[in-house]
């Protein structure tokens, strides 16, 4: 009888774009404990080289940085090839402005969720984005 190895499930690669790095070192570390693989970018632009540079299953976005605001982000990430269909999922330091997520939805964002957020729910959300990303 052969010996067939289980198959696994290859981890999830999440970059987070933040300028914050203690909000960013805090998401990392709930979405590492979660079994995410997970890189940080510190800001728009250096997000945007590392989302070109690399396949991520998703991005959580920061939406105040001082490089680039996270809607310019989000537009160049919905005209590049390879990040036009990779869920993203703002992040915002308190409810979002009504108007910014109305413009946001011609860019087609996963969801918006305040960075005062309980980990159970950041998971949650994640996981709903990605199983919404399938029925799609």
């Amino acid at each position: 009888m052969r010996n067939v190895a289980p198959l696994m499930e290859t981890k999830k690669k999440i970059l987070i774009i933040d300028d914050e790095p203690d909000i960013a070192f805090l998401v990392k570390q709930v979405l590492t404990g979660a079994s995410f693989e997970v890189e940080v970018a510190s800001g728009g632009i250096q997000g945007l080289a590392k989302a070109s540079a690399s396949n991520f299953d998703m991005i959580l976005l920061d939406m105040k940085m001082p490089d680039m605001d996270g809607m310019q982000v989000l537009q160049h990430l919905r005209e590049q090839e390879s990040t036009k269909h990779t869920p993203v999922i703002i992040l915002t330091g308190s409810a979002p402005d009504v108007d910014l997520v109305v413009a946001s939805f011609d860019l087609n964002p996963s969801d918006f969720v305040t960075k005062v957020i309980s980990p159970k729910e950041l998971i949650a959300r994640i996981h709903w984005a990605f199983r919404r990303q399938q029925i799609l």
